[in-house]
């Protein structure tokens, strides 16, 4: 009954990808930040 939204203790590569890309997000998002965004849009 505890398995509906626990993923860590089984290997999932599916999840494993997204935690990946969110650290990548927010990467981005830092040096999106760190410069003068106004000039991309």
């Amino acid at each position: 009954p505890d398995a509906t939204m626990d993923h860590s203790n089984l290997p999932d590569p599916v999840s494993d990808r997204l935690l990946a890309l969110e650290q990548e997000l927010i990467e981005l998002r830092k040096k999106l930040e760190n410069q003068d965004s106004s000039r991309l849009f």
